[in-house]
């Protein structure tokens, strides 16, 4: 028996639903369109409704076509990517930042990939 959680016991415990292709928030751009701050052919940046960082500045990169990792991107969503980084930067001028990926669905609720 594992000391370790499985994610979905994880989630149980933390009263967190997951989130799959089937009910994916982020898949529902319509639903969305009112926190998009940008478009790209590829991907959109969206406001997070529920910030970690308690504020408006926490956005969100996501994919239109619905990946759980990064290594599912094809190369022309990969180097639109790069447009992006340049739009985040601009986006918040000289403050500081954080980007990541998690490339773990641990303590994930949503499944589709968003940096």
């Amino acid at each position: 028996m594992s000391k370790f959680l499985t994610r979905e016991q994880y989630h149980k415990i933390k009263w967190k639903e997951i989130y799959t292709q089937e009910d994916c928030p982020f898949c529902k751009k319509e639903e969305n369109s009112r926190n998009i701050v940008r478009e790209w052919k590829y991907w959109y940046i969206l406001q997070n409704l529920f910030p970690y960082s308690w504020n408006d500045k926490h956005i969100m990169a996501v994919p239109y076509k619905h990946k759980k990792y990064s290594i599912e991107l094809s190369d022309e969503e990969f180097l639109e990517l790069k447009n992006i980084q340049r739009f985040v930067k601009d986006f918040y001028i000289e403050e500081n930042y954080f980007s990541c990926t998690r490339e773990t669905m641990w303590n994930r609720s949503v499944e589709h990939l968003h940096i």
